[in-house]
């Protein structure tokens, strides 16, 4: 994972499932990367919820 510096996610269900939640295991995933040093940034393409909610 040296080379990979930023990770790009998408919120539109892909991560946030239908409950508009992110999973225990997506969030595990995200902090096991952040530990590595990679940054971590939330994109949306159209999606009903603000991407600030996600990032309580």
């Amino acid at each position: 994972m040296q080379d990979i510096r930023l990770l790009v996610l998408d919120i539109d269900g892909t991560i946030s499932g239908h409950a508009n939640q992110v999973t225990p295991g997506v969030l595990e995933a995200i902090r096991h990367v952040q530990k590595r040093g990679v940054r971590v940034a939330i994109a949306r393409g159209e999606c009903s919820v603000p991407p600030k909610d996600f990032m309580k």
